[in-house]
């Protein structure tokens, strides 16, 4: 337990007055004797780490610089454990010389601090140097002894393989970035920049960019380039003849002020109004699809309506003039609709007859003949005749189904609008 180590050498430095001790490169002075015993005026830790069963030795340097000799003498120090976490262990883990000793003025003294540990953990001990005369104001001088003790590696080849795996990992990412980096800063030359608008602009285009609502006329142009420097000699005009009417307006010569109106006013006159472009034959051909899309949806979502509110089968009664026979009507609608004549009403009784000459001439007795059709499909509609549908007011189930397909054939007309402005944009 006790083992002898100690060595003394001779300091030749300039001696300070007093007691004095250099523990570490850490300085102990003699500044009177107040017995501050419970506090730490100096401390000096070693710390040691050690696999287990294997020794560590560290060293503690005190040099006396003072001119009077200091006796030492150790005490070990309870340690604080207010959590209850150090376990009890009688083996003892660190190793030096506690004889007291004596330190002649200009001496120096290396103590050797031994460490060794048969099972692995963190270890730590406290040792109160004690001196007489009292240095540090009679507080503590304080050795602190810290220490790790480790297992031996059992899987050490794994641990290399790991270790060599992540160092080629960090090589890789390294030069990624490097090249990443390179390559970021090679860059290929911008691209020529386009000629100013301005500049590739005829004075027509830019007459009518900045005149929107009229067109462009040559002897109306060089007119009122001539008005406007007669109105302003110093700069010239910017095609807008807005700017000609703002400095007509703020003019002071009021005696020109109306002339100059007046020419302004017959010069755009003169000019066109700009005409509204025709559709191109392939923007109206998708505008006529679109409609006609939306316009078919409402006949199904009327059979849905009608079918889902218990409403009968929808019966078209067709209406034409008294110079239009049935045989013409017959042959007009096509010839998959086979309508079935429920009814003929004539004002005079007598039969129609049906020699040559009688189907030729225009029955003028008959002013209205009526004409049942079932199941006549809508897609039919652009016979020139008049469709009316048979008009139920009075069923609740019909006023329901004429405000459901209202209210979707409106929600149907705009989004009908939405599609075909996004058409013509």
């Amino acid at each position: 337990k006790n083992i002898s180590g100690s060595i003394y050498n001779i300091n030749t430095q300039k001696p300070i007055s007093g007691p004095s001790l250099l523990i570490n490169g850490q300085c102990a002075k003699y500044v009177g004797s107040s017995l501050k015993e419970y506090s730490a005026g100096l401390t000096i830790r070693l710390l040691f780490e050690a696999k287990v069963n294997n020794c560590q030795t560290n060293t503690m340097n005190i040099i006396n610089q003072g001119t009077t000799l200091v006796y030492f003498n150790w005490k070990k120090l309870k340690e604080k454990d207010p959590f209850g976490l150090k376990k009890v262990n009688s083996k003892q883990k660190f190793y030096f010389d506690i004889h007291h000793g004596v330190i002649l003025p200009g001496a120096e003294l290396k103590i050797p601090f031994y460490f060794k540990s048969s099972i692995p953990g963190i270890f730590s001990e406290i040792w109160h140097f004690e001196t007489q005369p009292l240095l540090c104001d009679g507080a503590k001088i304080e050795v602190v002894l810290r220490a790790i003790s480790f297992d031996n590696v059992h899987n050490e080849e794994k641990l290399l393989q790991l270790d060599t795996e992540l160092n080629a990992r960090q090589i890789k990412k390294m030069s990624e970035r490097i090249v990443s980096e390179i390559i970021n800063g090679v860059r290929t030359p911008p691209r020529p920049g386009s000629p100013i608008e301005e500049q590739c602009l005829t004075i027509e285009e830019m007459f009518n960019k900045v005149n929107p609502s009229i067109s462009y006329c040559v002897s109306s142009f060089n007119v009122l380039n001539d008005l406007y420097k007669e109105i302003d000699t110093e700069n010239s005009w910017d095609f807008s003849i807005n700017t000609i009417f703002k400095h007509i307006s703020s003019s002071i010569d009021t005696n020109k002020k109306e002339e100059w109106f007046r020419r302004l006013n017959n010069e755009i006159c003169n000019m066109k109004i700009k005409a509204k472009v025709p559709l191109s034959p392939s923007k109206y051909s998708c505008c006529y699809n679109i409609v006609s899309l939306w316009i078919d949806s409402f006949v199904a979502k009327s059979i849905d309506f009608r079918s889902s509110l218990g409403l009968k089968e929808k019966q078209i009664t067709i209406k034409f003039e008294s110079d239009l026979n049935v045989k013409k009507i017959l042959e007009v609608l096509k010839p998959e609709i086979k309508p079935e004549i429920t009814n003929v009403k004539k004002e005079s009784g007598t039969p129609v007859s049906k020699t040559p000459k009688e189907k030729q001439k225009k029955v003028n007795v008959v002013k209205e003949e009526e004409i049942k059709v079932v199941k006549v499909e809508p897609t039919y509609t652009e016979m020139l005749l008049t469709v009316t549908a048979e008009k139920n007011f009075d069923d609740p189930k019909y006023k329901r189904y004429l405000q459901y397909l209202y209210t979707e054939i409106y929600n149907s007309l705009g989004l009908m609008a939405v599609d075909l402005e996004l058409l013509l944009l």
